[in-house]
């Protein structure tokens, strides 16, 4: 029995909520500094989790196709998006190792959604600000959603990686839904 609590213990802790937007964040950056693809895709949901989340923000639930497709996708999708972040990093000329977290700055807003008028979640979006080889740079992020249901902040986006002050081609900033 008692191996049995340990084991669901250690599941639950797989992918554990994190109770303000700054462990996510340092969680997110030590997963950079360390190359660590796992370490990254556990600041988002597990599955099911990210399942609840989305029933949180819209109660009529995903239809069975749109359920099918999170359900194949969802661990691929969060792996590439981390291997395009490092990319990103590599061709800067940046070494991950060589990362020295300097701070964060980020706000938190309410967020709604169209398909469900009455739900509503928050976001944190923001800078990270980061040093290497004597260079500062900025992590522009966004989508660190905070879930009533799972009483936690889950996910990020990280939008690109630049010199401290320059605007990328590719930066983008993903709008409020109306």
């Amino acid at each position: 029995m008692l191996l049995l609590c340990v084991a669901v213990i250690a599941l639950l802790q797989v992918n554990a909520q994190e109770k303000s937007p700054d462990s996510v964040i340092q969680r997110v950056f030590r997963a950079v500094k360390n190359n660590d693809e796992a370490a990254f895709v556990k600041v988002f949901p597990d599955l099911e989790g990210m399942l609840v989340m989305l029933k949180e923000f819209d109660p009529n639930g995903l239809d069975v196709e749109a359920d099918s497709m999170i359900r194949a996708q969802y661990a691929g999708a969060l792996k590439e998006d981390f291997r395009e972040f490092m990319n990103r990093l590599e061709n800067k000329g940046v070494r991950h190792s060589q990362l020295v977290f300097v701070k964060a700055d980020y706000s938190v807003d309410e967020m709604k959604m169209s398909d469900n008028p009455e739900g509503h979640s928050r976001e944190a979006s923001g800078i990270i600000y980061v040093k290497a080889d004597g260079e500062e740079y900025e992590i522009p992020f966004g989508n660190l959603i905070w879930s009533d249901e799972l009483k936690g902040w889950f996910g990020i986006h990280l939008k690109s990686f630049r010199k401290k002050g320059e605007v990328e081609e590719d930066d983008f900033m993903i709008e409020d839904i109306p």
